[in-house]
């Protein structure tokens, strides 16, 4: 109950006290909870399997794109999501993110929660398998599908149009790159 008065004091003093659960119809709160929660986003409750740390990401951005969310509000419900121990390693990382640089990014989120979710290994192992990466018998679909996953592993070697499209064309068969 004491963390509860605590909790709304504190956003009393941020919004004032007769806003403290602005509508969700308030222009400067954007979105609510409730409409993101209506594209039936997964909860994430931390896993030791990197697979599924990538699959929440993944489909936390295909809401983010749908509902053309704001960096703010990417935080606001993508932190609403995690469950149990992953909650618990947010409220820690946050604080420590907060000191550090003041706010938090969505870029800034990804980076420390595929730091937690991903280990080091694995993520060198998927930038070789990048580096690697070619169509073969895959068709274009499958192969552009199989780059771009790959890619936001790599990230240094993709920074801008010219570089991504110059990796892409690489691993197309050579028939094709010659087109």
């Amino acid at each position: 109950m004491e963390l509860i008065r605590e909790v709304v004091g504190l956003v009393r003093q941020q919004r004032g006290p007769h806003q403290l659960f602005p509508s969700a119809s308030s222009s400067d709160q954007g979105r609510s909870i409730t409409e993101f929660r209506k594209l039936a986003p997964p909860a994430f409750k931390g896993t030791t399997d990197p697979q599924e740390a990538e699959c929440w990401i993944d489909e936390m951005e295909k809401a983010f794109r749908a509902m053309g969310c704001t960096e703010e509000e990417k935080i606001r419900f993508a932190t609403y999501m995690l469950q149990d121990r992953a909650h618990h390693w947010w409220e820690s990382m946050e604080r420590t993110m907060m000191q550090d640089a003041g706010s938090v990014t969505w870029p800034g989120f990804r980076m420390a929660f595929y730091s937690k979710y991903f280990p080091s290994s694995r993520i060198r192992e998927l930038e070789r398998e990048f580096l690697s990466l070619s169509q073969g018998s895959m068709t274009v679909e499958d192969y552009e599908a199989e780059f771009y996953r790959l890619s936001r592993f790599a990230p240094s070697l993709v920074q801008d149009p010219k570089s991504r499209m110059s990796r892409f064309e690489e691993g197309l068969r050579p028939r094709l790159r010659q087109v």
